[in-house]
């Protein structure tokens, strides 16, 4: 996992990077679990991508390495945002599931 550093816009049905890439969000339900690495436990939405992507950001790098297939966003600490990106086939249970990359901002 490559460390990053972008800028996001979450909406109802998108998750817009700085550069203008966008990853379309369906909402696939919430879950309370470990999402953060720092293992901490939380409420995190669960998004599926559609149609899968792995975007290129800033500079080139790439958000997973390969098509981004759903997003966990969770708060972790008051005013920080937790997104967890994953490659795999189902929705996630946890932070571990397949996960490919992994971001946090605060707000």
């Amino acid at each position: 996992m490559a460390s990053i550093a972008v800028n996001i816009t979450v909406t109802g049905n998108a998750l817009i990077f700085e550069n203008g890439k966008r990853l379309r969000l369906i909402l696939v339900g919430t879950r309370e679990s470990v999402w953060t690495l720092a293992l901490e436990r939380g409420h995190g939405a669960i998004y599926r991508i559609s149609p899968p992507h792995d975007p290129k950001l800033l500079r080139g790098t790439a958000l997973c390495g390969s098509p981004v297939t759903y997003i966990v966003l969770s708060q972790g600490l008051p005013g920080r945002l937790d997104l967890s990106v994953f490659d795999r086939k189902t929705a996630p249970r946890r932070v571990g599931d397949d996960l490919c990359a992994y971001l946090t901002y605060e707000r």
